[in-house]
């Protein structure tokens, strides 16, 4: 029998060998399930409606009680805490990955994080960043990998906090860059012949919400009185780092706005070559990439897990190496999570309240 609360969570309970089980439905699987005998196991099965009889009825309008008094969604003992959350749902920003293969590259992540937090996991590839930070809103998820410029806009709009990013062995926090690159045979040279030729140009971004491959050109453009929207032939968004460079490679724009870390690991993967590409622009370095994490949620569980990903390079490489797109993991070699706070970002913070036509909250 199924019971849903106010908050669309579902709760079931199952007669099975002669024992009856509670578990938690989310996506139409049983993701947490607790035995009336013996100890708590998770299951990956399918839901079934079971056949109760008179007295198994009387338990189960017993336990639903008990049930209802739990509220949001939890019960006690749901997870090492009993305000936890019943199951983590964390997304990294791997889109541009094959989506055949982004399964098997997750599934270290989300088996190291079951193991450090004593609960269940759900990891999977997010799909953009305004989709993450809407998801942050409707309390669908838990933690997600966010660009800086898209963690600035969902501190505001999604009550999020900073928890890691990445860093050298040292505990520094890692910086990079936004450029503008176009083929190697333009005869775009530097920044101001983009100016001097805007009207005849099309130009590509990355995200509306990108750091590197939005928020950085568009700020340097309008210092320069230049309105990109306004000023240029056509702009296009590419929706991630490498189409926004095979975009240029193909010439099916004039400029493209990449991330500098993008750039490098598409030239090392041969899925680019040096010579195809100039760089006429390079913005001031800018905070990394970072994990955020719910306000709202329990501090002891924060703690718990901002811990396992500090501890994640070294406890598990395989699982970290996963935890960016591999056209990342270059530059990442030999470093680790460090701890970031909101002020870590105020540098973006600032630069995206200069920038013109940015619709970010007031």
């Amino acid at each position: 029998m199924v019971f849903t609360n106010g908050d669309g969570n579902s709760v079931i309970l199952q007669w099975r060998d002669g024992a009856v089980t509670i578990g938690r439905i989310i996506s139409k699987r049983i993701i947490h399930e607790i035995p009336t005998r013996g100890s708590v196991c998770c299951l990956w099965s399918p839901v079934r409606h079971m056949p109760l009889s008179y007295t198994r009825l009387l338990f189960v309008i017993f336990c639903s009680i008990i049930l209802c008094t739990c509220g949001g969604g939890r019960a006690a003992g749901a997870g090492p805490g009993q305000d936890w959350p019943w199951v983590l749902r964390y997304t990294i920003n791997i889109r541009q990955e094959n989506p055949d293969t982004e399964g098997v590259r997750l599934e270290p992540i989300r088996r190291y994080l079951e193991r450090k937090l004593g609960m269940p996991v759900e990891v999977w590839g997010s799909s953009g960043y305004g989709v993450t930070i809407e998801a942050f809103r409707a309390r669908k998820i838990e933690a997600s990998t966010l660009g800086p410029f898209a963690y600035v806009i969902g501190a505001e709009r999604a009550s999020i906090e900073a928890m890691v990013t990445r860093g050298k062995p040292t505990g520094e926090p890692l910086q990079y860059s936004g450029t503008l690159t176009v083929p190697a045979s333009s005869k775009l040279l530097s920044i101001d012949d983009v100016v001097r030729h805007s009207h005849d140009l099309t130009v590509s971004f990355v995200d509306p919400a990108s750091t590197s491959g939005n928020l950085v050109q568009r700020a340097c453009f309008g210092s320069l009185g230049i309105e990109p929207d306004r000023d240029f032939k056509k702009v296009v968004y590419a929706m991630d780092h490498p189409t926004s460079a095979l975009m240029a490679v193909a010439r099916k724009v004039d400029v493209a706005a990449i991330g500098d870390t993008a750039l490098v690991g598409l030239i090392k993967s041969g899925k680019v070559r040096a010579d195809e590409l100039r760089t006429i622009w390079t913005s001031p370095p800018i905070p990394e990439t970072l994990v955020a994490v719910r306000k709202d949620l329990p501090p002891a569980f924060k703690r718990r897990l901002q811990q396992a990903m500090l501890d994640m390079a070294a406890e598990a490489p395989g699982a970290y190496s996963n935890t960016a797109p591999k056209v990342f993991m270059e530059r990442y070699r030999n470093t680790k999570f460090v701890v970031a706070t909101d002020a870590t970002y105020d540098p973006v913070r600032k630069l995206a309240k200069g920038a013109r036509h940015l619709d970010l909250p007031k």
